[in-house]
């Protein structure tokens, strides 16, 4: 049952807004606590459903639609933007908050762990694949499973399966709720009038949010280390070394099907600290006032214009409308019976093209580092390590990968070229990106092709792995090998966790020092790893035994290795990691298989506080002389 005064305030709010039907004002009290939910979740790394405070809350609405919020200016077409994004809870896509709500609901049924997000992956069911019930079921259902919920995180007594299924429900309902409350709040015809409007709306609605959520959880630090700063912290420079980009250049690569997702959400993070930002595409459109460019519009006509593999550039063309095109080609196919992604088959197309549109809009700079739309940044570890190396030695620096044994820096982890590489691909050799255009389609990825192209001319791959690093943080493997190496970049990072890692950064104790995989662990990650948990994967490879049955047997194995930190049982297999150790991913059953994994928590914690300070910090590759 919701609190009388949050009913009355809401219910007032909302016949403000024109809603007077008392199904209508229903969905504004449930929409408003979902979108309260998740926004404590992502903004704040503390316990399950809790926010900080009225100056936290305000923080946030400052953070995402910038000072005016709390001026008395009259807000830009930019700026109304920004508010619908949130109304629409249009920054992250569905399947990306679906999974997120169903990973929050696992780790309150669990117990004790802190409210996290996790990445996306395709293997969680969509809501858009779920049936839709009728209007009656759905509001009976709805505000059901809204009860269980709430009482669910303060009693934590129901298992993760019920937890699922519940929030599957409640999930399907609300995101009904959110889709038809933005209908009513935004009418084409009262656009600019409303979403003024609406601003304050937002911001009293954050406000009395904070005194409406369930009783929060209280989370003690299990690790016993030292942690960050608790509470709200005063950040002058929230950039920290930020002017050691001056001669940087970031090129951020995306699709029109997903640009309007993932672009706004790294530009409210880390790209606000790089002054030098060229975000490419396969269409020209504008997010805000940030420009993005087609990678795409000098490629041939005789291939853009024909080529199969160009089919959604030319759909994307004729329907223009940034919105028309992800809701409508983020699935596409062609021809229909391809294994791949449209968007995923052009994209290979861009780099090489890339490279070239960099160094024409932003020439002869020290480096260029290249990153996806789902890659982060870790500014304090970047900055110090470009200044041991030397711009003018031709460096193609990444993480390595192979393919049929060739050499490659993986794309999504980042890839750093110096100014000497890059102008020996865009002056030296003019033309690359054209003179190859019609012999991608040959190869498997962009990336692939772009170090095939340095390849022939005289500069080859120098890996910097694990700083330059394909993992998120739940499945990098902390070990001896990882634990005081500097950490760069990190990849498949959804807009959730992009947020949470920028949370987590701003509250560093020294937020000028390289992060390192240690500091990672032990601050961001440790205290979110339980004993066990069904349905997960935590990616232990080290040792597989045989003649296990049962879990339990698998865990007790674990237990009699001295060696070993964790273990997973698949039901047919027993595995152990003894060399590293990692939280995972979410894995369901499948194929008669169901995984289930435990951790020594108590060993793991043991090896940890055995490590020596990482008070020397070593970046691999080339030093200036």
């Amino acid at each position: 049952m919701m609190r009388e005064r949050e009913v009355v305030f809401v219910t007032c709010v909302a016949r403000r807004c024109g809603l007077s039907d008392p199904t209508d004002v229903l969905k504004t009290q449930l929409a408003f606590r979902y979108i309260s939910l998740n926004l404590s979740a992502l903004y704040h790394e503390s316990a399950t459903r809790k926010t900080t405070g009225w100056e936290d809350l305000i923080g946030l609405v400052i953070e995402i639609f910038g000072n005016e919020a709390i001026s008395e200016t009259m807000p830009d077409k930019d700026f109304i933007d920004e508010l619908n994004v949130i109304l629409d809870l249009g920054d992250l896509d569905s399947d990306t908050l679906y999974e997120d709500w169903i990973y929050q609901q696992r780790l309150i049924a669990i117990g004790g762990a802190h409210t996290r997000n996790c990445r996306h992956t395709s293997e969680f069911p969509t809501s858009d694949s779920l049936p839709i019930p009728s209007p009656e079921v759905r509001w009976k259902h709805g505000v059901s499973n809204l009860k269980r919920t709430r009482n669910r995180s303060r009693n934590h007594t129901s298992s993760p399966e019920t937890s699922v299924e519940n929030s599957l429900n409640h999930f399907r309902f609300i995101k009904i709720v959110v889709g038809e409350l933005h209908k009513k709040f935004v009418p084409s015809n009262r656009f600019f009038k409303v979403n003024l409007r609406l601003l304050f709306v937002a911001l009293a609605l954050l406000g009395a949010i904070h005194f409406c959520l369930p009783a929060p959880l209280k989370i003690t630090n299990r690790s016993g280390w030292s942690r960050v700063p608790k509470g709200n912290v005063k950040v002058q420079n929230e950039c920290g070394l930020a002017g050691g980009l001056d001669r940087v250049v970031i090129t951020v690569k995306t699709g029109a099907t997903e640009a309007s997702q993932k672009i706004s959400t790294q530009l409210r993070t880390f790209l606000r600290c790089a002054p030098h930002t060229l975000i490419f595409s396969d269409m020209e459109q504008k997010l805000g006032d940030v420009q993005i460019y087609d990678s795409l519009d000098t490629v041939p006509a005789n291939i853009s214009g024909k080529h199969q593999d160009f089919e959604i550039y030319r759909k994307q063309k004729q329907l223009g409308d940034p919105d028309m095109i992800g809701s409508t080609l983020r699935n596409f196919r062609f021809p229909e019976d391809s294994s791949e992604l449209a968007a995923w088959t052009l994209d290979k197309y861009k780099n090489l093209h890339i490279v070239e549109k960099a160094w024409a809009l932003k020439p002869d700079m020290d480096w260029y580092l290249h990153i996806d739309a789902d890659s982060y940044v870790v500014w304090s570890s970047l900055i110090p390590w470009i200044k041991k190396l030397d711009p003018s030695k031709e460096s193609f620096i990444g993480s390595l990968a192979l393919i049929d044994d060739k050499p490659f820096a993986h794309g999504g982890s980042g890839v750093l070229l110096s100014n000497a590489a890059t102008r020996n691909f865009v002056v030296t050799h003019n033309g690359t990106a054209a003179k190859w255009d019609d012999k991608i389609q040959q190869n498997c990825c962009g990336d692939f092709v772009l170090a095939r192209v340095l390849e022939e001319y005289g500069i080859n791959v120098t890996d910097a792995s694990p700083t330059i690093n394909g993992e998120v943080p739940d499945t990098a493997p902390y070990s001896s090998g990882h634990w005081c190496q500097p950490l760069v970049t990190m990849h498949h990072i959804s807009p959730a966790e992009a947020h949470r890692l920028w949370k987590f950064e701003q509250k560093r104790v020294d937020r000028t020092a390289p992060l390192t995989y240690s500091e990672l662990f032990k601050d961001l990650i440790f205290d979110t790893i339980p004993d066990s948990l069904t349905d997960w994967d935590n990616m232990s490879d080290n040792e597989k035994l045989k003649d296990i049955d049962s879990v339990e047997d698998c865990t007790a194995a674990c237990a009699k290795n001295t060696d070993c930190f964790q273990s997973v049982y698949d039901g047919e297999e027993c595995r152990l990691g003894t060399q590293n150790f990692r939280l995972g991913i979410f894995q369901k059953p499948e194929d008669g298989k169901k995984w289930q994994s435990s951790w020594n928590r108590t060993r793991i914690q043991k090896w940890v506080s055995k490590q020596k300070p990482c008070s020397d910090i070593t970046y691999p590759s080339q030093f200036r002389d």
